[in-house]
């Protein structure tokens, strides 16, 4: 999947923006591709993540030192395998639908490590698609990403 994620923090004059891929294998890797404005990777391997810059490892860290990535893991793997008990388990779930088949759901961290670091996480599509991903920290400015196809 391409994506676009918009960031704003008090540090930068503007948001920044950037885009790039997302790729899944089951059961739990998680690629972050970053094309623009620089270009890194993210490889989320179980509870580790490895970083790539020019395609070689710069560094990595646990997913229990990054709250809010570990939220963002658990629920994409969570749809991408459309496994509804692994998002109950980790987060109080709401769920809107309508009729044409747009829906979103309003996910609550139920972890207190991850609580501390993230409010809420919000996560619409449409039909079987996912289409975008809003993180709500608990400090600093809220995380807004779309989700697209590759064509």
């Amino acid at each position: 999947m391409a994506f676009e994620e918009t960031r704003s923090s008090d540090l930068l004059e503007e948001e920044m923006v950037l885009t790039g891929q997302v790729r899944f294998e089951p059961p739990g890797r998680l690629e972050r591709h970053v094309e623009s404005p620089y270009r890194e990777s993210q490889i989320i391997l179980g509870n580790r993540v490895q970083i790539h810059r020019n395609n070689r490892r710069i560094g990595g860290f646990s997913l229990n030192r990054a709250p809010e990535l570990r939220a963002l893991k658990e629920t994409l793997v969570g749809l991408l395998t459309r496994d509804a008990d692994a998002l109950l388990e980790n987060f109080e779930v709401e769920m809107d639908e309508t009729e044409e088949g747009d829906w979103s759901l309003h996910l609550v961290p139920r972890n207190p490590d991850v609580a501390a670091e993230v409010k809420w996480l919000k996560v619409a599509g449409h039909k079987d698609r996912v289409r975008s991903m809003t993180i709500e920290p608990v400090e600093g400015k809220r995380i807004e990403t779309r989700l697209e196809p590759l064509e």
